[in-house]
């Protein structure tokens, strides 16, 4: 798979990301430590996309010196597209399902990072962007604890359970 598609599709992921916690920020305004919650995750979220733009022009600017990626890039569209049907959805979620969207979301979105991150180890040019994939892969997992912290805290504890750990492994 091309580096630049590749790319291309984690960037989508994550302004959509962005996007949605923005809306749920919006959606709850009347719950400051909620809001603000959200209002950090966006802000991220955006400075995620940000920091894959700046991989993009990398990638861009050596496009000859990338071999292919073993990366799922369909799974990584799926996930675009589920972030979209959360944004979509002509009725708000509670803040208990948004909280548990959020949970699911930073879960596959981590994987997916980490994913992207095991290539081939005889591609020794994608050693800065392993590890900035790797960088964004923690954020989520700083996203991940914050989420469920919150999720305890207010006594979500059920919809943090539900969403189960990402094996972190390649995918097929």
């Amino acid at each position: 798979m091309d580096i630049l598609k590749v790319l291309r599709a984690v960037e989508e992921v994550e302004g959509k990301l962005g996007s949605l916690y923005a809306s749920y920020c919006e959606w709850f305004q009347s719950d400051p430590e909620a809001a603000a919650l959200f209002n950090r995750l966006s802000r991220e979220e955006s400075a995620h996309r940000n920091a894959v733009r700046f991989q993009i022009t990398m990638a861009g600017q050596n496009r000859g010196d990338f071999k292919d990626l073993e990366v799922d890039l369909e799974a990584i569209r799926g996930l675009a597209t589920l972030i979209d049907q959360a944004r979509n959805a002509k009725v708000p979620p509670t803040l208990e399902e948004a909280v548990k969207l959020a949970l699911q979301f930073e879960n596959e979105e981590a994987a997916k990072h980490y994913r992207s991150t095991l290539i081939k180890a005889s591609n020794p040019n994608l050693t800065s962007l392993m590890k900035s994939f790797k960088s964004l892969g923690s954020a989520d997992g700083f996203h991940l604890r914050s989420l469920e912290e919150f999720a305890a805290k207010r006594g979500f504890l059920a919809a943090a359970m539900e969403v189960s750990r990402p094996t972190l492994a390649p995918s097929p």
